[in-house]
């Protein structure tokens, strides 16, 4: 493949799963347990225990978050229907319900006189309703979200395992779901399975769950896969008003890929906006200083973009200093919520607490939106000392986030071209992007510069269809658009030669937001095999989707963030550890 730029690297070991189930339940036949019920005016959170029906299993709002049932939290006692009720009055949105189960609490889903061979506990992450169903779903979706994944993240790890668009907070046994119900069994009959000594604590219960996500089903799970997941970290929501009151810093990249020179980002709450700004330092020195708003800060962030915005049409051509403009708050609490202030979408804002000891320094890689740097991997082959602790901020928008970058890495074309024709530009020649190079005429966004092979004017991406387009920009690939919504893609590992060529097959559709928007879907397996030749496809990984776009007759290629999709960056309150600023020699890099 003509003009493609491919570096093998070493990637992070990096959970891609989905977030949380809060909120809501259907709220069917919700009632007092016996013995137990309040007045009708009390405030009380309630719902139903299920693997089926759970029948004495006590429940609790778990104040302290550490994972048990303590003395003086709210707490009742399912009764004879699995019903709970528990006396609460506030806001309980983000704290986590659980379910006690014993060998003697009752499944009325189960033969008469079955005794789990386990104690185990369930849980969900309380939402706003005071209904709130617990299950084996809801506790996946809550495992998922320790493991640092947005709630639509975790719902669509489950939704992917359960095969279908399932509600995880849903009653399935009232709405006679018994796919699911069979499916949630399984998962407590493995639980129950890989419990040492009698009992699953909150510890294994997470790591099996997150097991059975990453292995995409519950019966290959080993007692290997779940000891795996035990060590890695484990991200408690909390306070995100309380902990960017004050300034958090991440380590966004070693620009230039030495250690020698690190990017840093400073996010705080100020006058209710939250506000980031940049920070570098020279190579070999050891003041930081401001860094400029409108340059890249990072490797494989671009120099400027094109984003839809709601109704389906593109931003003018945008520069970092517009999509790090501080982001005005309409509401600050545990989450923060407010408004991009590009494209006019919301955004919601997470912090999670986290115990980095012995944990790998590439976890502190943060990047920007389009990933890490993980070129940078191999210096950082250390581990956080013991007491190292962190904080992990995500940001997610609530609608698809569509980008069309330009300066991405170092693309050696930045439009896609034909396969049988060429570049419209030379690196050299490339478009001229801020900051502008005064010795050149700068990029005109509204003058299509397409491969004179290419169909013109193009006008649709219908066009498209039947051509073989190499994109060196996110893909480092060759996609070929076939009728009916097929496609292959193939990784040119020797333009000499076609024998060692990976190729893989993908489907595409348009995009409903904008007709004039190719979407793909790859594997994530498949994904996973591009970042190993070029380190552009990482958010594919992660779950973005791969587009290709018309935007006033130019074509571009991009990415598409599915709404709820979360950009993370680890974060210290007191300034980066000198692990992570450290000058690592150039050439002790591998090369």
């Amino acid at each position: 493949m003509n003009g493609l730029r491919f570096k093998p690297t070493i990637l992070a070991a990096m959970c891609a799963s989905m977030l949380s189930a809060c909120g809501g339940g259907d709220g069917n036949g919700a009632s007092a347990p016996a013995g137990a019920t309040p007045p009708n005016n009390s405030p009380a959170l309630t719902g139903k225990a299920i693997d089926g029906y759970l029948v004495g299993a006590k429940v609790c709002l778990d104040v302290n978050t550490n994972g048990i049932c303590d003395a003086g939290e709210p707490n009742g006692v399912t009764n004879a229907a699995g019903d709970y009720s528990i006396p609460f009055s506030g806001d309980a949105a983000g704290q986590r319900l659980l379910v006690q189960v014993t060998p003697d609490t009752r499944d009325l889903s189960r033969p008469e006189g079955f005794r789990f061979p386990a104690g185990f506990t369930l849980s969900a992450v309380a939402g706003t309703s005071t209904t709130q169903h617990i299950s084996p779903l809801t506790t996946m979706v809550a495992a998922q979200m320790e493991a640092g994944m947005t709630e639509a993240e975790a719902i669509a790890a489950v939704q992917a395992l359960l095969g279908g668009p399932v509600d995880p907070s849903a009653n399935y046994v009232a709405n006679g779901d018994a796919s699911t119900a069979t499916v949630a069994a399984q998962i407590v009959d493995k639980i129950t399975s890989l419990a040492p000594n009698g009992s699953a604590d909150a510890a294994t219960v997470r790591s099996v769950l997150n097991a059975i996500v990453a292995n995409g089903d519950v019966a290959s799970v080993t007692k290997a896969d779940v000891d795996a997941q035990a060590t890695k970290p484990v991200y408690s929501q909390v306070d995100a008003s309380q902990i960017l009151a004050s300034p958090l810093f991440s380590f966004v990249d070693a620009f230039m890929i030495t250690l020698d020179g690190p990017t840093q980002r400073i996010e705080q709450i100020v006058d209710g906006q939250l506000k980031t700004t940049y920070q570098s330092r020279d190579l070999g020195g050891s003041v930081w200083k401001d860094h400029p708003l409108d340059k890249a800060t990072s490797y494989p962030e671009p120099k400027v973009q094109f984003v839809m915005k709601p109704d389906g049409n593109w931003t003018s051509m945008i520069t970092p200093a517009d999509w790090r403009a501080p982001v005005t708050l309409s509401s600050i609490g545990r989450t923060l919520k407010g408004t991009d202030p590009v494209t006019g979408i919301g955004v919601t804002f997470e912090e999670r607490s986290v115990d980095l000891s012995n944990q790998s320094t590439t976890l502190a890689v943060s990047g920007t939106l389009f990933g890490p740097d993980v070129s940078i991997y191999p210096a950082l082959s250390t581990s956080f000392p013991a007491g190292t602790s962190g904080y992990l901020g995500i940001k997610s928008f609530a609608e698809d986030y569509v980008v069309l970058p330009l300066g991405y890495s170092n693309a050696s074309c930045e439009f896609p071209y034909s396969q049988t024709g060429g570049c419209a530009t030379t690196y050299s020649t490339r478009p001229n992007l801020p900051p502008y190079d005064p010795t050149r005429a700068p990029y005109d966004p509204n003058v299509p510069q397409n491969d004179p092979s290419l169909p013109s004017p193009l006008t649709s991406v219908q066009q498209l269809v039947g051509l073989s387009l190499v994109d060196s920009q996110v893909l480092q690939a060759t996609v070929t658009v076939q009728p009916g919504g097929q496609a292959s893609v193939r990784i040119d590992l020797d333009p000499r030669t076609s024998d060692d060529d990976k190729v893989f097959a993908a489907t595409w559709k348009t995009y409903a937001r904008n007709p004039n928007v190719l979407v793909f879907d790859i594997a994530r397996s498949d994904a996973q095999l591009l970042t190993n030749y070029g380190d552009t496809a990482w958010p594919l990984v992660q779950g973005a989707k791969f587009i290709l776009a018309i935007r006033n007759g130019q074509l571009q290629s991009g990415l598409l963030f599915p709404a709820g999709y979360g950009q993370r960056s680890v974060q210290f309150a007191k300034g980066l550890p000198s692990i992570l600023t450290t000058p690592v020699p150039l050439e002790s890099l591998p090369h």
